[in-house]
């Protein structure tokens, strides 16, 4: 049986990774959820380069945030955000509940294998199983799950009572992961430990579930935590859905000055509870800032940056229209296809290059050339029409 999720009168678009134009003459396009999508692209393809080894763009070794610690995890929340879209594409259509879990399945399989194909999953005893696409595909599933159990059970008018059950499917996730995290004894190290001091126990539970999960041999480096490991699964879920709660009151928002007041007062209220968990401390609190196990006050604190970002992109790009987005628009209309292209061609030519590694000019130089030619060819794709969508 169909159900109404919500009306989305400002624009027309798929959800996810899928940038194809709609319809413009019906609808108006939002065109700072390409651009936040563009840019964030454009930064994970520079990181992943390397970031040209400057400090900004390099992964914090453990406790803290760089921004480079924000580029997967923004893209995790407008994920979020652009489900709203399709979800009240879905209402439209009257799409039955069952049909829109099964097309939520299909698309998520396709992430997750795709995801191996990235680490080049060519050896059954070796290849990594964990990756970033693996962790869309489940919180893209997840997000979607909960949205349906709300639609499901909730009474017919009753839309405070479907934001409830979404947020306690959601909630389940996130405090069987602290649980996890804080209470589960760990062999041989202290009951709780998420630090990386101690010889294996780096990561503490996260390391020791993984390894029952998926085993040493099929995680990013054996002996230690795996970045997209199982439980960070759950806290991308987390990330995705403050993306689509969030991205709900923003779409539907009326006037312009009540859309900046939601992005504005949940970025602010969401940053100021994650670093008041990390004790308002790049390396402390009682839940430090920490993207390698995706504690609590990071996914809550990152959700908050990214709030304020498409805030500021939402008056520069569509109130006020000093920028329209070019060519970042492009790349996240084509963002599938600059993530696999760049992780499975990064380091031919002319993406990359041998490099001086003693001149932080010619690393710079090199991985921003890299980004810059996939922005090239996203924007060559866009002019041909050409959407590779998942």
């Amino acid at each position: 049986m169909p159900h109404t999720v919500c009306q989305m009168p400002e624009m027309v678009e798929e959800p996810l990774l899928d940038g194809r134009p709609r319809n413009a003459d019906k609808r108006v396009r939002v065109v700072c959820l390409d651009v936040f999508r563009g840019i964030t692209i454009f930064a994970m393809i520079f990181v992943n380069l390397g970031g040209g080894g400057l400090k900004a763009f390099t992964h914090v070794a453990w406790n803290g945030l760089e921004p480079a610690d924000c580029v997967f995890p923004c893209f995790a929340w407008i994920m979020g955000v652009t489900l709203n879209i399709s979800m009240a594409s879905h209402a439209k259509k009257g799409t039955p509940l069952w049909r829109i879990l099964l097309d939520s399945l299909i698309r998520s399989v396709k992430l997750f294998l795709l995801g191996l194909v990235v680490n080049n999953f060519r050896n059954l005893k070796t290849g990594r199983i964990t990756g970033v696409l693996q962790s869309f595909a489940f919180a893209f599933f997840m997000t979607t799950v909960a949205i349906v159990l709300g639609l499901v059970l909730k009474s017919d008018t009753r839309s405070w009572q479907q934001r409830t059950i979404e947020g306690n499917v959601i909630g389940s996730l996130v405090l069987t992961n602290l649980l996890i995290t804080f209470c589960l004894p760990v062999p041989g190290c202290p009951t709780g430990y998420i630090g990386n001091e101690i010889e294996g126990c780096t990561g503490g539970a996260h390391y020791y579930i993984d390894q029952k999960i998926f085993s040493d041999d099929h995680l990013y480096i054996s002996g230690t935590n795996d970045p997209e490991g199982f439980l960070n699964w759950f806290m991308v879920a987390f990330m995705a859905y403050i993306g689509y709660v969030t991205g709900g009151f923003f779409l539907n928002a009326k006037v312009w000055t009540l859309k900046v007041a939601i992005l504005t007062g949940s970025g602010v209220g969401l940053m100021l509870i994650g670093l008041g968990l990390a004790g308002f401390r790049v390396d402390g609190g009682t839940i430090p800032l920490n993207k390698q196990l995706w504690s609590l006050s990071f996914v809550l604190t990152v959700s908050g940056i990214a709030s304020l970002v498409l805030c500021s992109m939402y008056l520069v790009v569509d109130k006020y229209a000093f920028w329209h987005g070019t060519p970042f628009k492009q790349n996240g209309m084509n963002a599938i296809a600059l993530y696999v292209g760049h992780e499975v061609l990064g380091q031919h030519v002319p993406f990359g290059w041998d490099i001086d590694d003693d001149s932080k000019t010619d690393r710079v130089l090199s991985n921003l050339g890299g980004a810059i030619c996939w922005t090239l060819i996203a924007v060559w794709m866009a002019r041909k029409k050409i959407f590779i969508t998942v």
